[in-house]
């Protein structure tokens, strides 16, 4: 009974250990295939005629939450291309679409507990307010917009919202020193309330990946996206697990096995176009998602071989793990030894 009972620890200790290593060698994969392309993810903001089959955008007004951190102190919202003609927008005919930009204090329009975002008002004074068309101090170039203080204790949202034409308004947000737009400031983040956006040429051998703000333990939230075209919008869990949306039903599995915990993050594919707009929206209620997106290669599962060696001791295991395709790693095969 003991060397039966030996036996099957040692081929579950040789369970997890690959589980483990086919793991590493995943995210080593994705943490490689990081490219400095001259991509950019972009939000947008759709006039009331703008083609909603092409930039999925029917409600032309979104919340970005700009959250103070522990400890944090004031800094400065800062907006890049904040009106029309810059090189992720979409004229159609004459510039005819304002974009609205409005800073409200966070508590006057919502409450955040237990992972539950709740609507406390639909509308609220703005602090500060922005209006935009196609002036040249906003064209490709940031804007300081406004400081962000900590008296407001959940912080601020920053409300942006486009008036009647067919337009689309693209632009980036960074919370920085109010002296540089470079000196960017760590103790805010940006979290959006559904997720308008702008792939701004994003190669087609490429994706997006992005990951939701705190989501609920052992569970994908329900979510859609509109207006995609040529692309792929699914999810992926830390393992290299996919799915394309709506998800696949038991794809998720929070706790493996062995006790490894998983997480999830939202992924869009490339396009052969240079500007793709689409539309994240959480069903029934608005979906978080931290605007910290990463560009990267469309990662491949590795063919992987594993070895176990000779031991000289009955209650140890040396496995070796190789990724069979040179292909995926530059400088030959890669091994581990355990």
């Amino acid at each position: 009974m003991a060397v039966a009972q030996l036996i099957q620890q040692k081929n579950i200790l040789i369970l997890n250990t690959f589980r483990t290593l086919a793991r590493s060698v995943l995210l080593l994969l994705v943490s490689l295939s990081a490219v400095s392309y001259s991509q950019e993810v972009f939000l947008s903001v759709s006039g009331n005629q703008a083609n909603v089959k092409e930039t999925g955008d029917n409600t032309h007004q979104y919340d970005i939450w700009i959250k103070p951190e522990e400890h944090a102190a004031n800094a400065t919202l800062h907006v890049f291309d904040a009106g029309l003609g810059g090189v992720a927008d979409i004229i159609a005919g004459t510039s005819e679409t304002k974009t609205i930009f409005e800073l409200i204090p966070f508590d006057q329009l919502y409450s955040y507990s237990n992972g539950k975002l709740t609507t406390v008002s639909r509308t609220a004074k703005a602090a500060a307010r922005l209006s935009t068309l196609t002036e040249q101090q906003y064209l490709n170039r940031w804007t300081k917009f406004s400081t962000l203080s900590t008296f407001s204790k959940n912080g601020w949202i920053l409300r942006v919202r486009a008036l009647d034409g067919n337009d689309v308004n693209s632009f980036q947000l960074v919370v920085a020193d109010s002296t540089s737009v470079t000196s960017v400031r760590n103790d805010w983040s940006l979290i959006a309330l559904d997720l308008s956006i702008c792939l701004f040429r994003i190669a087609p051998t490429a994706e997006m990946q992005i990951r939701p703000y705190q989501p609920a333990e052992g569970s994908i939230s329900s979510f859609a996206s509109f207006g995609e075209e040529q692309i792929q919008v699914g999810v992926r869990d830390e393992f290299g697990n996919s799915s394309k949306l709506p998800a696949a039903k038991g794809f998720f599995v929070p706790l493996l096995p062995n006790g490894l915990k998983n997480n999830w993050g939202l992924t869009i594919s490339g396009s052969p176009l240079k500007v793709n707009n689409l539309v994240i929206k959480g069903i029934p209620s608005p979906m978080l998602w931290e605007l910290k997106p990463t560009i990267v290669r469309q990662p491949q599962r590795p063919e992987i071989g594993i070895v176990q060696m000779a031991s000289t001791v009955c209650n140890s295991v040396l496995l070796t793990l190789h990724e069979a395709a040179k292909k995926n790693l530059f400088g030959g095969t890669p091994k581990w030894s355990f």
